[in-house]
């Protein structure tokens, strides 16, 4: 009987143990993890909760979760058991700026199955987002200028092409259409009258 005392306490001793360095691991995460109630009220938060919104611990204990995220994001995501993935949300952080964070919510269900707590994991990923826009940004820049420089190489083309038309054995009339017709395709417009200079008589 004493044995199986012994037996008992070292479990329970080695199960404290577990649980403390579980919850050591959580409160010294990166990621944001944050348990909410079922009426919303925030009832734990870790240092990386703090480092992601700004608040300390004792700001946020207690507090409703729409403290960092509007009513319309957070409407749905309680009148569901199952989780949600790969969440993308934006929220306020304690110094009132826009952030945009990533993570999960899922629920912890109790014997009945019913909805008690809701667990939120979450990390910052508002610089990646902007570095992807401006990613994006730079892209479309570049497909601009590309685009651009393709009009001035088909433009210096066709002057190139004029002037070896000019040495040809071509005629005025036959390097006068292609003039026109390369003017006509440059500006994108609908007609194009060329007019030559006679400089005997000054006149067009």
């Amino acid at each position: 009987r004493k044995n199986i005392i012994v037996q008992k306490e070292a479990s329970l001793k080695k199960k404290e143990e577990s649980e403390k360095i579980l919850n050591s691991a959580i409160q010294h995460a990166s990621d944001a993890i944050i348990i909410i109630n079922s009426d919303g009220e925030i009832r734990s938060w870790n240092k990386g909760s703090k480092m992601i919104f700004g608040y300390k611990k004792e700001e946020m204990i207690g507090q409703k979760i729409d403290r960092l995220f509007s009513t319309d994001q957070l409407a749905n995501f309680f009148k569901q058991k199952s989780g949600f993935y790969n969440l993308e949300l934006k929220s306020r952080h304690k110094n009132t700026k826009t952030i945009t964070i990533a993570g999960t919510l899922t629920t912890i269900l109790n014997d009945a199955k019913n909805s008690v707590f809701y667990l939120l994991i979450a990390r910052d990923i508002t610089h990646q987002i902007q570095f992807q826009d401006e990613l994006a940004l730079k892209y479309q820049k570049i497909q601009e200028a590309y685009v651009k420089f393709g009009l001035i190489r088909r433009q210096m083309d066709y002057i190139f092409e004029i002037l070896d038309l000019l040495d040809s054995s071509y005629g005025k009339k036959s390097i006068a259409d292609y003039i026109v017709s390369s003017l006509i395709m440059l500006t994108k417009t609908d007609a194009c009258v060329l007019r030559l200079y006679n400089k005997e008589k000054n006149t067009l």
